[in-house]
């Protein structure tokens, strides 16, 4: 094609433009995958995060209670060797604090549970996020795109089973509203506590 000064131009097809579509759409569809797959594993990890901290502090205690003799040992070791049968408690068991005797997962356990403490709330939650100046029409497609994923009944069943409540539907003014309650509410603390940024 040339212009009425005689200057040849060339522009893109429709074909050209529709394949660029399609290519767009599929890398975001893609992107999405990625953050619902990232987000699992994220909360996958969280429980295993615990028990490890859980384990660990299940044998420190074993070491504590047999080094300040607050528990006989052969009570500790918990053998069949032993006339009397040890202390712990068998099969899973509830998450408490040790009770009297110090030792993790026996009996006393139950009434030295975690207390809850009045007027505290922190739900963990996960957001996807854009750096600032991302164009509103790509972070409203992506939001679109994210909420058809999580809407999916299977993916929802999928991520429920590690832990998190999936609850799609937030547009993204709500999200940003949101985020800056938590900031809001975190940054009080922080001051009250004396965090200060590193």
């Amino acid at each position: 094609m040339r212009s009425a000064n005689g200057r040849s131009e060339e522009g893109f097809s429709l074909i050209e433009v529709i394949v660029a579509t399609g290519i767009l759409a599929t890398g975001l569809l893609s992107l999405a995958g990625v953050f619902s797959i990232g987000m699992i594993h994220m909360a996958g990890s969280t429980p295993g995060i615990i028990a490890r901290e859980k384990a660990r502090e299940a044998v420190e205690s074993v070491h504590t209670a047999r080094d300040t003799g607050n528990t006989p040992w052969d009570k500790i070791k918990h053998t069949n060797a032993t006339p009397v049968p040890g202390v712990f408690l068998t099969g899973p068991q509830p998450m408490y604090a040790p009770g009297k005797d110090g030792l993790a997962n026996t009996a006393d356990d139950v009434a030295a549970g975690y207390e809850t403490l009045p007027g505290f709330d922190m739900p963990g939650w996960f957001a996807v996020v854009a750096p600032a100046g991302t164009p509103k029409d790509v972070i409203a497609r992506v939001n679109r795109d994210i909420n058809a994923a999580l809407s999916d009944s299977a993916l929802a069943e999928r991520i429920e089973t590690i832990g998190p409540i999936v609850a799609p539907g937030r547009s993204p003014e709500q999200t940003a509203e949101f985020l800056r309650g938590e900031h809001a509410r975190w940054s009080v603390i922080a001051k009250e506590i004396g965090v200060l940024p590193e």
